[in-house]
């Protein structure tokens, strides 16, 4: 399974960072208080690049760009990946009710790219 871990404190993420499978993280030069551990969705974008938890992602309808970008999320009760409009965390069914949603499995891997992350380039989420 890949990875990426973002260091909350330098603000990047960090190639350093090991993740076990029982979920502890460790460094070979740090303490690991304050990461945040993203997984690969297993997942490519129409430049063939991994698409990973917290990625942000524009999708197209033919060569038509949709009005709004989506957030890769891991949603537990679906277990699974999906694409929601916006940063907030969902943690529950009913908050599908609060913005449009998909699976990202299935979806054609032509139709999307990365633009960026929750971390990097959280303005380009509309609030």
């Amino acid at each position: 399974m890949k990875y990426r871990v973002w260091d909350i404190r330098s603000k990047k993420f960090d190639a350093g960072f090991w993740v076990y499978q029982a979920g502890g993280v460790d460094h070979d030069s740090k303490f690991c208080e304050e990461v945040v551990v993203q997984l690969q969705t297993g997942v490519k974008d129409k430049y063939k690049e991994d698409v990973y938890e917290g990625d942000i992602i524009q999708t197209y309808y033919g060569a038509m760009k949709s009005s709004y970008p989506l957030v890769v999320r891991y949603f537990a009760p679906f277990a699974r990946f999906v694409l929601h409009r916006d940063m907030e965390e969902i943690k529950y069914i009913n908050d599908f009710n609060k913005s449009s949603f998909d699976t990202i499995v299935g979806w054609d891997k032509t139709s999307f790219e990365v633009i960026g992350n929750i971390f990097e380039n959280p303005k380009l989420i509309k609030k």
